[in-house]
């Protein structure tokens, strides 16, 4: 099988996998992802779809994998417009062990794609407060959410109390479009016709009774999120109560 590897290490695969050091890295055979790197593959070939190696490994939290990349000069930063960095991949499905040891190796958290919205999203706190300590923005926003009205929306207490505490700004706004729905939509039953859906496609199929710009208070209120929400009135400057 390593045999073959070698032999295909630059050769795209039928189902657009990329190279077969990317289809080693997705499945964390380590041990064949450093032979591969030790024969001359290359750690910064993509897919079709723009993801690299490092993503793939990232994402699913294989920690031997990304050492054996990172060791081999693999792009901490390589971003993909709908994943983003390995760091927001990582952020997202909560895999502190990866998240130390890509910002150990430089990667950074104030990309296009804001990996503490990922982390905020989620509820993954200790990987939130690593992003925030490493420098990252708890204002910056990714398809259009600011981490901590997406922290309020999911009805994550802690998160919300670590954003806040790292000068989150409780006024902030996200603009939700109108839905026929008589509540807001849940992102769970967003229907995932994806292998992979991205925080974007959950982000952005979040709608609200009516359009309209909504704060995280606004956000909490309406979903009933009660300590959520005590939390945010002791915070807010321009407290805006539904009625």
């Amino acid at each position: 099988m390593v045999k073959h590897l070698l032999a295909c290490v630059a050769m795209p695969d039928k189902l657009h996998m990329g190279t077969a050091l990317i289809l080693a890295a997705s499945q964390d055979h380590s041990q064949i992802v450093e032979i591969l790197l030790q024969n001359n593959a290359d750690p910064n070939a993509r897919t079709k779809f723009n993801i690299s190696s490092l993503h793939r490994a990232a994402r699913y939290g294989y920690m031997q994998t990304a050492i054996f990349l990172l060791e081999y000069k693999a792009d901490v930063n390589a971003f993909q417009p709908s994943c983003g960095t390995p760091l927001f991949d990582a952020s997202k499905n909560g895999h502190l062990g990866i998240c130390e040891l890509l910002i150990r190796h430089k990667a950074d958290p104030k990309m296009k794609h804001n990996p503490i919205c990922a982390a905020a999203l989620e509820g993954h706190v200790q990987v939130c407060d690593l992003l925030l300590k490493s420098g990252g923005n708890p204002n910056k926003t990714f398809a259009g959410w600011p981490p901590l009205c997406a922290a309020a929306f999911m009805n994550h207490l802690d998160m919300c109390d670590l954003l806040l505490k790292y000068g989150a700004d409780p006024n902030a706004t996200v603009l939700l479009k109108a839905s026929v729905a008589p509540s807001v939509t849940e992102p769970s039953a967003i229907p995932d016709t994806a292998v992979h859906q991205s925080a974007s496609e959950k982000l952005r199929n979040i709608t609200a009774v009516q359009q309209g710009r909504f704060t995280s208070l606004q956000l909490a209120q309406q979903r009933e999120c009660k300590d959520v929400v005590a939390l945010l009135v002791s915070r807010t400057t321009h407290s805006c109560f539904f009625r």
